[in-house]
């Protein structure tokens, strides 16, 4: 039974996973954040928390960065990021994970994150045709962050299904609003995202017989058709100088072209690296930042920057865990198709994100907080559920 304080750290913890995507609204995620952690914390015995997966690469993730930290650039700074990456990343896993008792509270956080892409995606599309592109500025984040942003929530439509049986239509209606403003937001890696994931979904639903060969093959021509739609007007745009003023070419791309100089710093310090934060390279040689590249634009190049190998090692033990655990719970669900969808909704999220990191290093603030806290409320309720089974 939940009492009135449980009650309020479930809605802060709903509001932080609202206002997240939303710019300029740090002390509202921090203040949402910290009073959902602090009840938790306090009622930590009575909410009878399970035993936390991937428990051993999250403290690695912790202390790494804090033993490496005298041998960072500025310490003060990398202390910062440590506070700001890691300390509330674990604070908005926890918090999540302790609240996502049941159905309950999974509906409540999905459909509150529902709310968040109806209103980003509605405001994201009004502004790009109002100026023909996508308004960096908006408050509904750039085009680089909603694009991590749709990598990250958008396999959460798939338990969502599962979920609300009588609102299907509504959620169709949703996902095709937030796949458009995806698409008006021209980034060329949710082309190979979004191919990953379907795929992905396709061999679930074909190994679980959930759908017949016939409708996987009419659906999986309908994707190829959105997909290769969404590939032509992302190419187009960008060749007519709409967007983010990046060469089409792969050959002639700055972050290829500049690849050298993030190998160089992981070589220079390949141990210790030159400390944790998205700055390092621009500390280690802020002689050479004159262009665009003032990090890896890689996630886990920019661990190997910061960390040196074995931050590479975190990064990559971390992801990898998460898909392990995922992958341990779609053999575990049997017939439970709910949680069998959350199993492979939080395999496309890890496989999506890394992807989607690998051209441009967004996991960081706000996308690495929602990263944390979903994979919290998913991974909650799915341990809970296998518990009781």
């Amino acid at each position: 039974m939940i009492n009135k304080l449980e009650s309020w750290s479930i809605f802060f913890a709903a509001g932080l996973l609202f206002i997240l995507p939303f710019t300029h609204t740090v002390a509202i995620r921090i203040l949402c954040l910290t009073l959902s952690f602090g009840i938790v914390l306090y009622q930590w015995k009575r909410l009878n928390i399970p035993k936390i997966p991937c428990r051993y690469g999250l403290l690695a993730w912790l202390l790494l960065p804090l033993i490496l930290l005298p041998f960072a650039i500025d310490p003060s700074y990398s202390l910062h990021e440590i506070k700001t990456e890691v300390i509330y990343g674990l604070a908005g896993f926890f918090t999540l994970f302790a609240l996502t008792q049941d159905k309950a509270q999974l509906k409540y956080f999905l459909l509150t994150l529902g709310v968040a892409v109806t209103i980003l995606s509605l405001w994201g599309t009004y502004n790009f045709f109002l100026g023909n592109t996508w308004f960096e500025s908006g408050r509904h984040g750039g085009s680089a962050s909603f694009a991590s942003y749709t990598a990250t929530i958008i396999p959460l439509f798939i338990p969502a299904y599962f979920l609300f049986p009588n609102h299907r239509k509504l959620l169709l209606f949703v996902l095709l609003i937030f796949v458009l403003a995806a698409t008006l937001a021209a980034q060329r890696i949710l082309i190979l995202v979004f191919f990953l994931q379907v795929s992905m979904l396709f061999f679930w639903l074909k190994r679980k017989e959930y759908i017949s060969a016939k409708k996987l093959l009419s659906l999986a021509l309908i994707g190829f058709i959105i997909l290769s739609t969404t590939a032509y007007f992302v190419f187009e745009q960008k060749s007519s100088g709409i967007g983010i003023d990046i060469q089409n070419t792969v050959s002639s791309d700055i972050r290829i072209t500049k690849l050298y100089r993030s190998i160089d710093l992981i070589r220079k310090e390949p141990i210790t690296g030159h400390g944790f934060g998205r700055n390092a390279m621009k500390l280690a040689i802020p002689h050479k930042i004159k262009d665009i590249i003032w990090h890896a634009h890689n996630t886990v190049l920019n661990y190997g920057i910061e960390l040196g190998i074995p931050g590479i090692i975190l990064i990559l033990s971390l992801f990898s865990c998460l898909a392990y655990q995922y992958m341990y719970i779609i053999r575990k669900a049997d017939k439970d198709k709910l949680l069998s969808a959350i199993g492979v909704a939080g395999l496309l999220i890890v496989a999506g994100v890394f992807l989607r990191n690998m051209t441009n290093d967004m996991f960081h603030r706000d996308l690495s907080l929602l990263f944390w806290c979903i994979n919290g409320l998913l991974l909650g309720f799915s341990v809970r559920r296998m518990k009781k089974t």
